[in-house]
């Protein structure tokens, strides 16, 4: 079965597409039933693994997403201009509520995120971690040279393929394993192909440096 679709290059990362025409592609989907069902299970082994860990308040790891959720009305409530005033949200949030004097935030697959040029509460915290291939980072870097743009915090610029490279090879482009890492990952795994390792990524506590905790801005 084939789908007909434009032709986009949506991503340097390696693409499924293939049997090129001058209008139109076409897109496996999927190779093979076996190939659909192994990365299924591969997702199920690692959410597996993430619900399995218990933390200091007992919640696994679904139930710590209640807390973060909690902890969200807990910050609106404080606002002056709040849409809404939970004053008990902020009693849900447990062990996970951390003041940390200094804090990282690591934002993979950032792509033409600005953030670190714009949103106040990063000025508090020691570096901003952006990670994305090299190619995203040479044009992303060449927009703010032409811009003057200066960021709000220290801002760093790493270029990974995760198709080839994980998180644990972060400390090697200057990520600090000693501060608590604040993990932001909204649009990598939708571009994962059939060779990419979704294991490359943070899950439960194999690394030492992961951690599931709430700090103030």
């Amino acid at each position: 079965m084939t789908i007909p679709i434009k032709k986009h290059n949506l991503h340097p990362f390696k693409s499924r597409i293939t049997n090129q025409t001058d209008e139109t592609e076409t897109k496996d989907a999927p190779e093979s039933t076996s190939e659909a069902a192994a990365l299924q299970a591969e997702i199920l082994k690692i959410y597996a693994e993430l619900n399995d860990a218990s933390d200091a308040d007992g919640l696994d790891f679904v139930g710590s997403t209640a807390q973060a959720v909690a902890y969200e009305r807990s910050i609106e409530s404080k606002r002056e201009d709040r849409l809404f005033n939970d004053h008990l949200g902020q009693h849900f949030v447990g062990t996970k509520e951390k003041k940390e004097s200094k804090v990282q935030c690591v934002n993979l697959g950032a792509g033409g995120d600005t953030r670190a040029f714009w949103l106040d509460s990063l000025k508090k915290v020691q570096s901003c971690i952006e990670v994305d291939t090299s190619e995203i980072n040479a044009f992303k870097e060449k927009v703010f040279s032409d811009l003057s743009a200066e960021p709000l915090c220290e801002r760093t610029a790493i270029s990974l393929n995760f198709c080839k490279e994980s998180v644990k090879d972060l400390p090697k482009h200057g990520f600090d394993s000693d501060l608590p890492p604040c993990w932001k990952n909204e649009k990598t795994l939708f571009y994962g192909d059939k060779d990419f390792d979704y294991g490359r990524f943070p899950k439960g506590n194999k690394t030492a440096t992961l951690g599931f905790s709430f700090w103030e801005k």
